[in-house]
């Protein structure tokens, strides 16, 4: 008997084996490792696998034929998903990447799920005006929309009953800044908290004593002012020093982001404050950053390292730290949310995905520069 076998429950690995098929493990139609293999991948039992695998046939999710194997139900993603329409946060040509946008690219990577047609609108959600929102919602209509996704959005009572009066089931990907509890809608968190908890751990894990973070102004996101607070307590707690340098900017020059990065490092090296680690929460170019940096006596990333996201940066420099978030999960999630509200088995209700949202935080060496921007 292999002694490195895992006690996992018949559940588990059903559950697993699901994942790996709707992640893109397993086509629909195809065969299914064998049970040797199997048992041997999910270092689990034969017997768990077999009655594993029994369970997802009664689940629809595998059909078995005599002789032959199993193999992937061909209607295992069947859905009367039809047409999705997506609303972002943001207007096209700012540079910003919202969360739908990654997802969006997984969907297109797992190309044999792509059963539903997506038109992906830059909308500007959060200044919108109510006429142009109903402009907006009876496009999709006409375009027959089998649900809407507002992607990045802080939804208002005003947007609510718009919504609710064009009767078209919808999911919101962000929050609400109102007790809303009287409306009935779908809304996925996907909580800046996950991203706070991974970065507060890897901070005080490193040997960075004072940490800069270049926020948005105030109260422009309440997202970024949650995760401004965990970075607090995990600063608090190891006696680190953090500084939150809020950004001042021009909302009709939002284009420009990373320039206001750039003034506001060199008014904070200018004040005489020397942090060890710049971490920044939006778009950034590194390179400028390493010179403004240098013109202080300082280098990067030998005196003062840089932190920032990888799907925001420009002219990444080897020896910083990017945060690179996991998507797939998310992705998956949310497409799946989608199903389950076209097919009516969702009832409206608030699905925190921060679990499912997880984040890396890497060292840029070559070959993960290559990986990652190239």
């Amino acid at each position: 008997m292999n002694t490195n076998y895992t006690k996992a429950s018949v559940q588990e690995i059903a559950g697993r084996i699901k994942s790996d098929i709707r992640h893109g493990g397993y086509m629909p139609g195809s065969k299914l490792p064998g049970m040797r293999t199997l048992s041997e991948k999910l270092r689990v039992d034969r017997n768990i696998i077999r009655a594993a695998l029994d369970s997802l046939e009664t689940q629809g999710a595998v059909t078995k034929k005599a002789r032959s194997g199993v193999f992937v139900s061909p209607n295992m993603f069947s859905s009367n998903l039809r047409e999705l329409y997506i609303y972002t946060h943001c207007q096209e040509g700012t540079r910003q990447v919202c969360y739908v946008e990654q997802a969006l690219e997984l969907h297109r990577k797992f190309g044999y799920r792509r059963r539903f047609n997506i038109t992906l609108r830059y909308s500007g959600w959060n200044k919108m005006s109510k006429d142009l929102l109903q402009s907006e919602l009876l496009k999709a209509r006409t375009g027959n929309a089998t649900i809407l996704v507002i992607s990045g959005a802080i939804i208002d009572e005003e947007k609510l009953e718009i919504l609710n009066k064009m009767e078209l089931p919808y999911l919101v990907i962000g929050e609400s800044q109102h007790d809303l509890s009287r409306f009935r809608f779908n809304q996925v968190y996907a909580s800046c908290a996950a991203k706070g908890m991974d970065i507060g751990n890897f901070i005080i894990r490193s040997p960075y004593q004072n940490i800069a973070y270049f926020a948005v102004p105030q109260n422009t996101m309440t997202y970024e002012e949650e995760y401004i607070d965990i970075l607090k307590k995990y600063m608090r707690n190891s006696e680190k020093e953090l500084i939150v340098k809020r950004l001042q900017y021009d909302q009709h020059l939002r284009a420009k982001c990373s320039r206001y990065y750039e003034v506001a490092v060199r008014e904070l090296l200018a004040s005489g404050s020397r942090p060890d680690l710049l971490h920044f929460s939006d778009e950034i170019d590194v390179q400028a950053i390493a010179r403004i940096v240098g013109e202080y006596g300082l280098r990067v990333p030998e005196d003062v390292n840089i932190l920032a996201c990888s799907q925001s940066m420009k002219n990444p420099i080897p020896g910083i730290f990017v945060v690179q978030t996991d998507f797939d999960k998310f992705a998956n999630e949310v497409f799946d949310l989608c199903e389950k509200i076209a097919d009516g088995k969702c009832e409206p209700e608030k699905h925190n995905l921060t679990h499912l949202v997880s984040n890396e935080i890497l060292e840029l060496n070559f070959q993960n520069l290559i990986k990652l921007f190239y």
